[in-house]
């Protein structure tokens, strides 16, 4: 059972990679719009026409419809482990909740460039690692504005449960839409991207236990199909500690 399960992660995994390589052949005559530092916008095709383009679109449909499938089987993983977690901090209406207000809190204070107000809710190696590009926005007088955020969807995707609840981790994938844009704060004057444009964003948010409180640790902007399937559940409250799942 577990050769035959291996197998099938192992086939997977290859029509996974073989998506993205063509997928990034797809692109690359394609063109496409991308957000500011807090996310990533959707993804246009330019014009042209022709059999590529047309490929092009059957390749991103596909995509997509095997994305769309895999968080669905990562969400189902997910909820195994909170199901026979014996801790309350594994609550998927609270770990939600987590992930909601502090998607809000972080785009507030990615416009301010001052991560200290949210030292609450990030760990420590998340300030030192994503302050420095704040410091270097404020040194070049860029200020990145976010404006009629909305979150259409939160997915709870991995779950980690240890014995040793230091180690707890889970990942959420976010997905949205919102103004996303840089100005200079002397003029005030557009330097990136448009003041009218809504974009479409996908986030993956990685959460590490501080104690009873769930602490965001790391931000992947535009998740690809790698990084959700890095994603993993397990737990250690079974007898055996294997993964739940993809």
């Amino acid at each position: 059972m577990t050769n035959m399960l291996r197998n099938k992660k192992a086939v997977l995994l290859t029509i996974l990679l073989t998506l993205c390589v063509c997928l990034l052949f797809a692109r690359a005559g394609g063109g496409g719009g991308s957000g500011g530092s807090s996310s990533s916008g959707g993804h246009g095709h330019g014009g042209g026409g022709g059999p590529f383009g047309f490929i092009g679109l059957i390749i991103w449909g596909l995509y997509t419809v095997v994305l769309t499938v895999v968080l669905f089987w990562k969400k189902k993983s997910a909820l195994k482990v909170i199901a026979v977690a014996k801790d309350d901090i594994w609550n998927l209406e609270h770990m939600q909740q987590t992930v909601e207000n502090t998607f809000y809190a972080m785009q507030d204070a990615w416009m301010e460039r001052d991560l200290l107000k949210l030292s609450k809710i990030i760990s420590c190696s998340f300030y030192n690692n994503n302050d420095w590009q704040l410091q270097n926005m404020k040194a070049n007088h860029e200020k990145n504005i976010l404006e009629n955020i909305t979150i259409s969807s939160i997915q709870i995707i991995s779950c980690r449960d240890y014995r040793e609840d230091y180690l707890d981790t889970f990942s959420a994938f976010i997905k949205g839409t919102m103004i996303d844009y840089t100005i200079d704060d002397r003029s005030g004057e557009i330097i990136k991207g448009s003041s009218t444009n809504t974009e479409k964003f996908k986030d993956l948010y990685v959460f590490t236990r501080d104690e009873n409180t769930w602490v965001l640790n790391q931000i992947v902007n535009d998740p690809d199909l790698i990084s959700v399937l890095e994603a993993t559940s397990i737990t250690e409250e079974e007898p055996a500690n294997v993964n739940i799942g993809l």
